[in-house]
């Protein structure tokens, strides 16, 4: 101790001669929406032993120190890189962002953070130091190992996948053990383990990786499993804890209150909570002259928040959208979301005798209700009508979240068709329309602030407006080189894309065309818009060209009265009910219900109310049964209560064990024996185990089965007792009806030969002609009786006498008839079996 503080006060001297250039030394670069700054060592003061001591005008770090920076964005964060005179030392990828440092160092170096949001945006910060420390440490920090993990293993430039990946924050040691199904890892060595959650959003089995990396040599080991791990039999986390960032040392999940944060039985069907795979089809139709441009910016936005994009256009566009919507029903399943946007002419048609008739008369649209159509092509087989395409949309499996956006005049007339497909759980099919204008109404591309008649350009344009009745407006944008309202999404898009929720953005992103005043503005289309997203019409304001956000409310209280969380039940069918309330009132209820293989979604939209009780009859699935239900207010807030429920009925039918090898009476000379066979119920198996009996003792061993299974294999290893064996297997199902098989095996030990004697005992030196007296200690595992043999080393030995008991010590004289240097061995052979010992170490002899 008294050697440290001299150090220190060395050290101190000399950062005190470097105060005025360190207190100058950090640097910080940010721009508007990103800033990072290293808080730990602040500028100026002493760190020993990672623990701040004060401020001394020097930042002087004596001993190791765990760097840390905190980062300010508009936008989502994706790692910040940890620097030591330039060279990498950390990509931290996940809150709190820190960076431990134990490397032997001396004198001045600096430290850099770089921060990265997910558009590559870059913030850094720099601090000059001096450090002193010693590394003590020989094996890789948790840091160090990590940083293998994300540079080798995850690579995150080539991923192309969301996933997460786990650490336990401390080595595993010899002894360990790691498992899952198929998988038992014995730890031989300190090693770091992480595990990588390949489908985090999945909760049975699915991809997932189990890394092993070796403290010491940095050595990686991989293997793939199935289901989240287990250490010396205990889990490691539970639900809650998948979801604690401090867990985390590596993902690709930014928003914070995304549903992949909740417990997966808290997922609803609507468009707040989506997840899985994001596809968008972009149709680039006839006519508009910025079209392409519309596309290729939608495309490029739509990117940034997740969806993988596919543009279409040309020949067959009609054909080409309808196949392309036939294969997302077929490849897109339940949670995950397609958006479905269309720039092209619009049109109006209404049906007289099953005929369909375009028309273009102005009298005519204003007289009757008419439908909408879309012109993909300047033939009349690629009008694409309202219909047509509710049609091709109902196809899409229940659950997949729905959007689409279409940039066309008198848009606004698909609406209802696409607002009234509704899914078989009455839950509407499609969450969010947007058009550019209600069903009368044109859009308009980039125009000129001014029109005239003769304007060369312009000008035919002007006379058709002015022959249709429709007032020109002058154009306040007139610069966007695009669409009015493609252009206001996208710019909306791109400016709100930090929105937790998807909902959020596009009404921000909506609100943005409305200021660029993208299409004609009434209350219809806004009316239209919000009651696809909130169910509500009174949301709005009395000026339709504003809307209004949610209200800053509770979110509303389930309670689920019957059935009970965990109640078992043998009849099919329950009572859901329990009540609702809310403080502004309550507009939708609804329930899902999740079973294994099952998942089923009901909702309805009530008069708004503060009070609501519910009621339903559900048929349960034999097993588990999960049962959530929500309620949403007017505001758009949602809150939810689960209950768990299991349904087994009456089963009496015990599970069919059998042991298929070794048959009953086996005899086996060796003890390790492995036990094969299977188990089969129809209902499902939910635990197995064994008893071993033997003449003095018996052993129990038993495990669960989780999820439930009908067949299961299995291959148990046993150590034999000698003499009888019986050993049992037995498996309970869910209904707690128990089977078993059980065979007897018999442990005889074969013959052992005798161990090797001892080194024989006598003189080491004596003359020629002497006789002299050796003797060795001999012993038989079985316990057998043995006849001996020495040999003298001078080419003679006694031959085999005896016989002798085991465990005694037998001698025999002998005579040298030469001087030199004998040695002298001893070996055994047992009765009856004549197996026979190795030889005994030699005793070395000089004769003179």
């Amino acid at each position: 101790m008294e050697k440290l503080w001299v150090i220190l006060a060395v050290l101190l001297f000399i950062g005190s001669s470097s105060s005025i250039s360190m207190s100058q030394s950090v640097t910080s670069y940010t721009n508007q929406s990103l800033s990072v700054e290293i808080t730990k060592p602040k500028d100026g003061y002493l760190y020993i032993f990672d623990r701040e001591i004060s401020f001394t005008g020097t930042t002087l770090v004596i001993g190791k120190i765990h760097i840390e920076a905190e980062v300010i964005s508009d936008y989502y964060i994706k790692k910040v890189d940890f620097y030591i005179d330039g060279e990498l030392k950390k990509s931290d990828y996940v809150e709190p962002y820190t960076c431990l440092l134990e490397d032997t160092l001396f004198f001045s170096h600096i430290i850099k953070a770089e921060a990265f949001d997910l558009e590559e945006t870059k913030a850094e910060d720099e601090v000059k130091m001096l450090m002193f420390n010693i590394r003590t440490n020989e094996l890789l920090n948790e840091d160090e190992a990590s940083q293998i993990l994300i540079e080798e293993v995850i690579k995150p430039s080539e991923l192309n996948h969301d996933m997460i990946a786990y650490t336990l924050h401390s080595l595993l040691n010899a002894g360990d053990i790691i498992s899952s199904i198929n998988i038992e890892y014995i730890i031989n060595s300190p090693t770091w383990f992480f595990w990588i959650d390949d489908m985090p959003y999945v909760q049975f089995v699915h991809p997932t990786r189990y890394v092993f990396i070796d403290a010491k040599s940095g050595e990686i080991e991989l293997i793939d499993g199935y289901l989240p791990p287990v250490l010396n039999n205990e889990c490691i986390w539970n639900n809650e804890e998948f979801w604690d960032k401090n867990n985390w040392v590596f993902s690709t999940y930014f928003l914070s209150n995304s549903s992949y944060y909740n417990d997966v039985n808290d997922v609803a069907v609507n468009v707040e909570n989506e997840g899985g795979k994001k596809v968008a089809i972009l149709v680039e139709g006839e006519g508009k002259p910025s079209a392409s441009k519309d596309c290729e910016g939608m495309n490029e936005t739509l990117s940034k928040i997740g969806f993988k994009g596919t543009i279409l256009k040309g020949e067959n566009l009609k054909k080409k959208l309808k196949e392309e919507i036939e294969t997302a029903s077929k490849n897109l399943e339940p949670g995950d979301t397609f958006l479905l946007y269309i720039t092209s002419h619009g049109l109006q048609y209404e049906k007289k005798n099953e005929k369909i008739n375009l028309i273009l008369k102005y009298k005519d649209i204003k007289q009757n209700h008419k439908k909408a159509c879309l012109a993909l092509n300047i033939k009349w087989e690629g009008i694409l009508y309202d219909y047509e395409l509710a049609n091709w949309l109902a196809k899409m499996k229940d659950c997949v979240n729905i959007k689409v956006i279409i940039d066309a005049c008198v848009s606004g007339g698909f609406i209802d068709d696409l607002e009234n497909l509704k899914m078989k759980n009455n839950q509407p099919k499609i969450e969010v329309i947007l058009t550019s204008t209600d069903c009368d109404s044109l859009s308009f591309f980039d125009l000129p602030k001014e029109v005239k008649e003769n304007d060369p350009q312009w000008g035919i344009l002007y006379l058709f407006l002015k022959k249709m009745h429709i007032r020109w407006k002058r154009d306040p944008n007139d610069d966007l080189g695009k669409t009015e309202f493609t252009g206001g999404l996208v710019d909306g898009i791109n400016k709100n894309k930090g929105e937790k929720e998807q909902t959020e953005l596009f009404e921000k992103a909506f609100d943005e065309s409305l200021k660029l005043n993208a299409a004609i503005l009434n209350r219809e289309i806004i009316k239209k818009y919000y009651k696809i997203i909130y169910g509500n019409e009174k949301l709005l304001e009395e000026n339709p060209q504003k809307v209004i956000r949610k209200k800053e409310v509770c979110k509303p209280k389930v309670k689920i009265q019957t059935p009970k969380n965990g109640e078992t039940t043998k009849d099919k069918n329950c009572s859901l009910s329990g009540y609702a309330t809310s403080n502004i009132g309550i507009v939708k209820i609804g329930y899902i219900h999740k079973a294994l293989d099952y998942f089923y979604g009901y909702n309805e939209t009530i008069a708004p109310t503060q009070n609501y009780s519910f009621e339903w009859e559900i048929e349960l699935i034999e097993g588990w049964n999960n049962l959530t239900v929500y309620a949403i207010d007017e505001a758009g807030n949602e809150g939810n209560d689960s209950v768990t429920v299991y349904y087994y009925p009456e089963d009496v039918e015990p599970p069919f064990v059998e042991i298929t090898w070794p048959e009953d009476g086996y005899e086996s000379e060796i003890a390790n024996i492995t036990i094969v066979g299977y188990a089969n119920d129809t209902v499902g198996i939910v635990s197995i185990g064994s008893h071993h009996e033997w003449e003095d003792g018996e052993t129990w061993t038993s495990g669960t089965i989780d999820p439930p299974v009908q067949h299961l294999e299995f291959e148990w290893n046993f150590t034999l007792h000698e003499g009888w064996n019986r050993i049992t297997i037995f498996a309970e199902d869910e209904a707690g009806n128990e089977g078993e098989d059980n065979v007897t095996v018999y442990y005889y030990p074969g013959n052992h030969p005798p161990n090797q004697p001892t080194m024989p005992e006598g003189p080491t030196e004596g003359e020629v002609g002497e006789s002299l007296y050796f003797s060795s200690y001999f012993t038989d595992p079985d316990g057998d009786s043995m006849e001996i043999m020495f040999d003298w080393g001078d080419g003679s030995n006694t031959g085999w006498i005896g016989v002798i008991a085991n465990g005694t010590t037998v001698g025999n004289y002998h005579t040298y008839t030469s001087p030199g240097t004998y040695e002298v061995r001893a070996k055994a052979r047992d009765i009856p079996y004549m197996a026979e010992s190795e030889w005994s170490e030699a005793l070395t002899v000089n004769i003179s």
